[in-house]
């Protein structure tokens, strides 16, 4: 069975939240995310750099607690018409 990737991606402009400066696109990697269950989700995750003290930062969404593979409280699982992916 394939397995299947989410694209997590924001519209908004990012901010370094250490030192307040715009980020900047710079790749991407494979976050695996373990639910209950036992279930695994494969996220894209979007690594960005900031433009003034050149740290990197990862986008992460709602559901994904930083440094962590497990899922947070407020997970959402990604559906179709109603059915889970």
């Amino acid at each position: 069975m394939r397995k299947k990737i989410f694209l997590v991606e924001s519209r908004a402009s990012s901010i370094f939240p250490v030192c307040g400066n715009p980020l900047k696109y710079r790749d991407s990697c494979l976050r695996t995310l373990k639910k209950e269950g036992g279930e695994h989700l494969r996220y894209l995750i979007n690594r960005l750099k900031c433009t003034h003290c050149q740290m990197l930062h990862r986008e992460l969404p709602d559901c994904m607690v930083p440094y962590k593979h497990h899922c947070s409280m407020n997970c959402v699982v990604p559906t179709r018409n109603g059915l889970k992916l």
